[in-house]
This record gives C-alpha cells, structure tokens and sequence, in this order.
C-alpha cells in the first residue's frame, strides 16, 4: 500500500518539460584526443558521441565530423586508378554522362588522400580526363578542368597515346592563355620548417618557398606524414603569406576519428578544429593512465570564446571498457543542470512522500490497536465481566501491545500529516521560484559490446 502511495505520488508530480527546440548554432563536436594512432581511441570518441546523441544532445555524426575536416579516405591509390581506367572505358564505349560522375567521385576521394607526387599524377589524369568529356558539350567547364592543372604544372603534356591531337592543341592554349593572365604571389611556410608542400595537389617544393602563380583559389598542404587539414587561399593583386603549423593543421587527422593529436599544443589544435566545424561546443576526448588508473577524461571547448571548461573524468576499471565509460561520461555531460528551485522540488517529493508513508502506517497501527482492544472488551462482555481462568497475563498483554499501537499511530499519523503539509508548501514555494524543468534522466551509454542506461541528474 505504501508503495503504491509512493509510486503514484512520483508518477503524478513529475515534471514533463516540453522538448526544447535546436538552434542551428547549438551543435557540438567530438573528437579524439591524444595519440591518433591508438586503436582504442576511435571507440571511445564513437561511444561518447553515440551517448551524446541518443541523450538528446544535437551532435555531428562522425560521418558529418569528418567530412568538415576534409572526409574520410575510402579508396586507395591503387583502387582509384582501377575507377579511373573503368571510367574511361565508359567513355569510350558511348557513355560520357556515367563516366562523368564516376570521375568526378575518383577526384573528391583523392582529395581525401595524404599529398604525394603520385597523387598528383593521378589527379592531372583524372583532371584531363574529365576536360576530355566535356569537350563537346561544354567548352567552359573543360577550360576550367584544364586550368587547374596548367596554373600549377605548366610542364605537364597530355599524354599522346591516350589523348587525340585537337585536344593536346586545346591545352595548350588554356596553359598559354594563363600564361599571360599575369602572376600572383604566394609564400608558404611551415612550422617546423623544410616540409613538402602541395598546391592544387602539384608538389611546389619544400618549405619556405615562394611561388609566381595565376590568380585564381588553390588549396595549400602539407605533408606531415599524414594527411591533415588543407587551407584554401585566393590571389589577386596582393601577395599572400600562408604559415600552416604541425601544432594546427598539422595536429588533425581527419581519418581516425577524427583524431587531435594531444602535441604540441593542444589548444591550438582544438581551436583550430573547433573553427573548421563551425560548431558551439567541442569535446576532445581522450584515456589517460593504465590497468586500475585508466580513466576518459573529456575536454569541453566553447568554440566561440576558445575558454575550455573544468575537465570531466570516468574510470575505465575493469571489467568495463574505455568505451563504456566514455558512454557513462556522456551521460552525465548530457544531464541538464537544475534550475533555481529545483532543489526545493526534489525535496517537496521526497518529504510529501515520507509523510504519506507515515501516515499510512500510523493509521495502519491505530485500526489495529482499536481492532485488538474491541476484541478484549467484546470477549470481557461475553464473560459476564471477567475473563477464562488463568487468561488475565494473556489479556494484560495484548491489553498493552494494543494500546501501544495506538500510540505508535497516533505519533505517526500526526508526523505524516506535518509532512505532507511540508510537501505541499515546499512544491508551492519551488513553483515560484523557477519554471518547471527535467533535473534527472535516464540516457544511454554505448560501446563496442552493447551498451546500457544510466540514471544521472543533480538533486
């Protein structure tokens, strides 16, 4: 009975807040943080970002994380020359239009590749390629295909065995015609100095260098010894100076995870990063320690100030894995905050419910003991005044036992009514003091095994 007292003075007094609307402009982030090539690390970013999502909490994909940082590789080099040669045998065979988008689909993959001089060849030959098919069709945007190889390799020649004389002819009077377009200034430093680097996918040399190119906008890499983040300039009149940083661009690898390597300076990385997204809160999440002291400690960033809020950490004990408590990390993260009053509202449950309790037992105690003392009077009347022989200890004692249960009842009743009383006007008071809100949740956690829910909030 008291339970069902209790239970439905939960069910009927819990707030139900309507769900809040999600601006464009509240999406958070989250990425791994520390050493990339962990194969742990991966898990742990998914589970806490899984967490996050099914909590309610409005989050990038992974697939959307990667693709803001320069996607995610899916083909090799290997495989995207196989598509290639399969493309232009599309073409040949009277199919332009598929052939088409197949090569365009070879170009943005081997964008999403680390720069390398046979990328670079690969790419002029898809580049040229695609001007090919559009030649008859649409002059312009075979022009174009074809300027972006002239205005950083004008030493390329088409291939004779492969291309048809009108269109080697064609090239050239795209890379003449650029030729005499003028030049536009471009220096390029890296931070450590005497690193390739890539313009337009070209290798340009090694850093620092200065290059005399075309106007026109040219994407600028580094290769780090990975593929990291890629800038994109545009040159006119001005000289322009790019300074791209092993600590920046350098420290983003969009391929595991992605990933933000914690050296050497990870609050450069993350702003960085935080800045590519466009998102209002990032979360770099990353394991610390070992065997009983491994932990998930998350890092919040409020990308619009750059501040990093107080770091957040779960153990990882064993049996429990990284991932799961990456997943219980961001269960709490995503518990909302009580509001003011709140507090107040906890309370008026807890107390309103004790005092039902209360009162229900006293009643309990005072039916008995009436019960048991009506009994006594009814069986003293049925004996003329008196009762059995050798009964009276028994008489005196359930005599006593009675009239403490009506005691016991009257206290408890009158202490549970003071409570509920209390309840009431707790709840009142809370009502006015703040609007009605969820302080606690039930949210998911995930990992690689399964996953689970936890029960957070504050009280």
């Amino acid at each position: 009975m008291t339970t069902a007292i209790l239970a439905a003075l939960l069910v009927l007094g819990a707030d139900q807040a309507p769900p809040q609307a999600t601006r464009p402009d509240d999406a958070a982030a989250v990425v791994a943080l520390g050493d990339c090539s962990s194969p742990v690390l991966p898990a742990v970013a998914l589970s806490f970002r899984a967490a996050l999502r099914g909590s309610g909490v409005p989050a990038l994909s992974e697939a959307e994380t990667a693709d803001r940082v320069g996607g995610t590789s899916s083909r090799s080099l290997r495989d995207l020359d196989q598509a290639l040669s399969t493309a232009r045998d599309q073409f040949l065979n009277g199919q332009p239009e598929p052939a088409f988008a197949a090569l365009q689909q070879v170009e943005r993959d081997l964008r999403r590749l680390r720069p390398a001089p046979e990328r670079w060849e690969l790419e002029r030959r898809v580049l040229s390629s695609l001007a090919q098919i559009r030649a008859s069709s649409d002059r312009a945007a075979a022009r174009a295909f074809l300027e972006q190889i002239a205005a950083v390799d004008p030493a390329y020649e088409p291939d004779r065995a492969v291309f048809p004389p009108s269109f080697r002819a064609e090239y050239r009077k795209v890379r003449d015609g650029l030729q005499e377009s003028g030049r536009s200034r471009l220096e390029v430093a890296t931070e450590p100095p005497g690193l390739p680097v890539y313009v337009g996918g070209h290798p340009a040399g090694a850093s620092p260098l200065t290059l005399q190119l075309p106007p026109g906008t040219y994407r600028v890499e580094v290769d780090w010894g990975h593929r990291g983040l890629v800038r994109t300039v545009t040159l006119g009149p001005t000289a322009q100076r790019l300074v791209l940083s092993r600590a920046a661009e350098g420290a983003i690898l969009p391929d595991a995870g992605p990933c933000v390597l914690a050296e050497p300076d990870r609050r450069t990385a993350l702003g960085r990063v935080a800045k590519q997204l466009g998102v209002s809160r990032l979360f770099a999440i990353r394991v610390e320690g070992s065997g009983p002291d491994e932990r998930v400690v998350a890092t919040e960033l409020d990308a619009r100030s750059g501040a990093e809020k107080p770091e957040l950490s779960e153990p990882a004990v064993p049996p429990s894995p990284a991932a799961e408590a990456a997943g219980r990390l961001a269960a709490r993260i995503a518990a909302p905050p009580p509001p003011p009053g709140q507090g107040l509202r906890t309370a008026s449950y807890v107390v309103g419910s004790v005092g039902l309790a209360a009162a229900g037992a006293g009643t309990y105690f005072i039916i008995s003991g009436n019960s048991t003392l009506h009994d006594l009077e009814t069986q003293y009347q049925q004996g003329n005044g008196s009762f059995p022989a050798g009964s009276e200890q028994a008489v005196k004692a359930k005599s006593d036992d009675a009239k403490s249960k009506r005691t016991l009842g009257v206290i408890l009743a009158g202490v549970g009514a003071a409570a509920v009383v209390t309840g009431v006007t707790l709840f009142i008071v809370s009502g006015h003091q703040a609007p009605e809100g969820e302080h606690a949740a039930l949210v998911p956690y995930f990992s690689g095994d399964g996953g689970g829910v936890a029960l957070t909030g504050r009280f």
